[in-house]
């Protein structure tokens, strides 16, 4: 099944078509990319601490659903919307963590390296 997704680029009249095959391979890729920085970024925060242990489960999550392959037997479409709130997931809680290193490092306290959030 090779369903269509149109996006829009730079205008109402330029469209680019993706199939859902192709968001699946993107997400997948965001996802093996966030996922260790989400994971190294969590593991430098104190044992217990609530952000760590969701991001760390988010990570886990994340890579259940990569392990389980591009369509996992459930179809291309709800793959995708899966796949798309795993990504999602980890942006928030890489923004949130990347924000609490900002905040300790600005403080003096140590945190696990990690990039600096994006500007918003």
């Amino acid at each position: 099944m090779n369903e269509e997704i149109p996006h829009e680029r730079s205008g109402p009249d330029e469209q680019r078509v993706e199939t859902v095959e192709d968001t699946i391979l993107l997400l997948r890729t965001h996802i093996g990319l966030l996922a260790p920085e989400v994971e190294a970024l969590a593991l430098g925060l104190p044992q217990g601490e609530q952000g760590r242990c969701l991001a760390l489960a988010s990570v886990a999550e994340a890579r259940r659903k990569l392990r389980a392959g591009a369509t996992a037997g459930i179809g291309p479409a709800y793959r995708a919307e899966q796949l798309a709130g795993v990504c999602r997931a980890l942006i928030h809680h890489w923004e949130e963590l990347s924000a609490t290193a900002q905040t300790h490092a600005t403080s003096g306290q140590a945190i696990s390296p990690g990039r600096e959030a994006p500007p918003r």
